[in-house]
């Protein structure tokens, strides 16, 4: 539960193995590159220089970006019709990776082999389909006309005059009526929709040029009539559904053909695709790659854990591939490495949600095992409830399993299961409180407790928060923050006298004597309001300020205010998980009232019914937010900066991690 310890690779390797090497650096999918052409340009790029690579380091200086003469483009459009024969099924065969075709030459020749023998077929579908396509554009646009009794033939061969049908927007078809006066033409509308209208136009030859200017001016586009065919627009249309007909049957033929002849040679289209994909693949890593006469250079971040076996596979191409490794901190400073996290089966799903917030930096610790705790909690002690927690958990698997939609299913369900175990403390069943005991207690018969447990909560909470603060700055050698800053131990002793000196006047009980209280808070404020000159007065640096003074302290005395006013509203609003917990008892009750009016029978059980569906809707989602709030801007701005960059390694789709 962790970010990934990652290592930087520099690859040196010669000139002719590039496409080898790439496409093995694609198979195993675990390389982040970066630009080296960036890295190198850099004031402090460094390249550890060996007996091996001495020679390729004395290159350097004679760097450029790689350019491939390869033109992907004549393969991919190849693949688009070789992708025809499986006519668009999802589904393709499996391939390894020892089953991929490396050589260029001889993929564009495998492909061109596949379309000399399913060419035909191919080719005699697309033109049919291409065929239908326009039968139809041709279908819509005789179909606005049926209403013409007028032969398609006359229209289109009227000497004085030109026909016409325009779609206008509703917005330009209000200025057009508004202005029938002003265009030379007779303008009938055929057909009206919310936000379109389309428009017949008989216009005078002579008047062609000025109507155009009105038409284009109101942004009319004109919709092209064939005028090919004769009889009226209704006969017109007859015409064309028979001819659609006819067409569909022959498609339905050609697609049958199809199907059978990819599926005996499903295998060979799956490895064509496979390789055409790392194909391309290839050409966006080299794009990263600078280059010599003799040799390429690539740079990229892998997973520690993965080091020892990408330099196994370098290790094939002998001294044609010369591979270095240093770890994260060894590199420069400038250089950021990416972020991998590493959870959990548990935590894993909250992932996502941390990565709406932002990707932890790589020196950060990872948010996702506290979030996907706190917040299973902060959602179950707001919305408790046995049954419907129970439903959330199934709806959470069918959008795992029926609907593909992994992470939001994994996160539903386990909203649902702490639901479900609250439902059991506040003896919730459906909203009844009549079928099981609480474990715990019941909100509406405790309110004030419910609030002062919430508020308890979320106190716990900060404090784990300034706990979490205080590692990130000594994992970031952070001596400042983590000390003197508010969310570091100043701030947590700051916190603690605020909140102790709150209880102690609210509750009238006697702790420590007034002046104790001052000095308890005023020694850690100071301190903060100290931290950048004390901070540099350890370390020995000059100036202890890097402003004016009477600046930095008239802006850090309105910051202290707005500390401890904000450590004291933060807190409180952790009253909010007991104000949802009521809010979810009490907007039952409202349903459980008017159910009661009917006097039992079908139309009670329906509006219990509706209530469920209301709460678990309406007020699920609320409660959803409301818990992300309370995440984002509570806590998370507490210790998470969120400005990491994500791991995301150049590989094949569907490559398992």
């Amino acid at each position: 539960m962790s970010v990934e310890k990652m290592m930087l690779v520099n690859i040196i390797g010669k000139i002719d193995e590039i496409d080898r090497i790439c496409k093995t650096v694609i198979e195993m999918g675990s390389l982040h590159a970066v630009s080296a052409m960036e890295e190198m340009n850099t004031a402090d790029f460094t390249m550890r220089i060996s007996e091996e690579n001495k020679e390729a380091v004395m290159g350097v200086s004679y760097m450029k970006p790689f350019v491939s003469d390869r033109d992907f483009n004549e393969v991919k459009g190849k693949m688009e019709r070789v992708s025809l024969m499986c006519c668009g099924k999802e589904e393709s065969e499996k391939t390894d990776d020892a089953e991929l075709i490396l050589d260029y030459g001889e993929l564009v020749s495998r492909i061109d082999d596949v379309l000399g023998r399913f060419g035909p077929v191919i080719d005699e579908f697309n033109l049919k389909k291409e065929r239908e396509a326009k039968l139809r554009a041709d279908l819509d646009s005789f179909g606005l006309l049926q209403g013409l009794e007028v032969p398609a033939e006359k229209l289109f061969s009227m000497k004085n005059f030109s026909f016409s049908l325009f779609r206008v927007s509703s917005e330009n078809a209000v200025k057009l009526n508004h202005n029938r006066e002003n265009i030379p033409a007779i303008l009938i509308s055929v057909k009206k929709s919310s936000d379109q209208e389309m428009v017949a136009a008989l216009i005078p030859s002579v008047f062609k040029a000025e109507a155009a200017r009105i038409f284009k001016a109101l942004d009319c586009e004109e919709i092209a009539l064939e005028k090919g065919y004769s009889g009226t627009p209704a006969q017109i249309v007859r015409s064309i559904k028979i001819q659609l007909e006819a067409l569909q049957a022959e498609i339905g033929l050609l697609r049958k053909n199809m199907e059978a002849l990819s599926g005996e040679h499903r295998k060979e289209i799956a490895v064509l695709e496979r390789s055409a994909e790392l194909e391309k693949k290839c050409g966006i890593l080299k794009g990263e790659i600078a280059s010599s006469e003799e040799y390429f250079y690539l740079y990229g971040w892998i997973p520690k854990r993965e080091a020892e076996t990408f330099e196994k596979a370098m290790k094939a191409f002998g001294e044609k591939a010369i591979v270095t490794m240093i770890s994260a901190d060894e590199a420069n400073i400038r250089m950021v490495p990416p972020t991998k996290l590493r959870n959990n089966r548990v935590f894993r799903p909250f992932e996502t949600m941390v990565g709406l917030y932002g990707i932890p930096s790589y020196d950060e610790l990872d948010p996702t095992p506290f979030l996907g705790l706190s917040y299973m909690l902060l959602f179950g002690a707001m919305f408790g409830d046995v049954g419907q927690g129970a439903v959330l958990f199934l709806a959470g698997l069918f959008l795992k399993y029926s609907r593909k939609m992994v992470a939001s299913g994994d996160i539903l369900c386990r909203l649902g299961f702490s639901s479900f175990l609250f439902g059991f403390a506040y003896g919730s069943v459906f909203g009844f409180e009549t079928i099981v005991q609480p474990l715990f207690v019941r909100p509406m018969d405790n309110i004030m407790e419910v609030l002062a447990y919430a508020v308890v909560f979320g106190l716990l909470l900060m404090v784990a928060c300034f706990l979490l603060s205080m590692i990130n700055s000594i994992r970031r050698r952070d001596l400042g923050s983590g000390i003197f800053g508010k969310d570091g131990a100043a701030g947590l002793v700051l916190y603690f006298a605020v909140i102790g000196f709150i209880i102690s006047k609210y509750q009238n009980v006697y702790i420590m004597q007034g002046y104790l209280w001052g000095i308890l808070i005023a020694v850690p404020a100071a301190l903060i309001l100290l931290k950048e000159p004390v901070t540099n007065l350890i370390k020995g640096k000059r100036p202890l300020f890097s402003g004016r003074k009477q600046d930095y302290f008239i802006e850090g005395g309105f910051g202290i205010a707005e500390i401890i006013l904000s450590m004291f509203t933060n807190t409180l609003s952790f009253i909010r998980i007991g104000a949802f917990a009521l809010n979810h008892v009490g907007l039952f009750l409202a349903f459980s009232l008017l159910a009661s009016m009917l006097g039992g029978g079908a139309g009670s059980f329906l509006v219990y019914l509706l209530g469920n569906v209301v709460i678990i809707g309406l007020e699920g989602l609320i409660v959803f937010i409301q818990g992300l709030r309370l995440e984002y801007y509570e806590l998370f701005s507490r210790y998470y900066e969120g400005a990491g960059v994500p791991f995301q390694p150049i590989r094949l789709e569907g490559k398992v991690e």
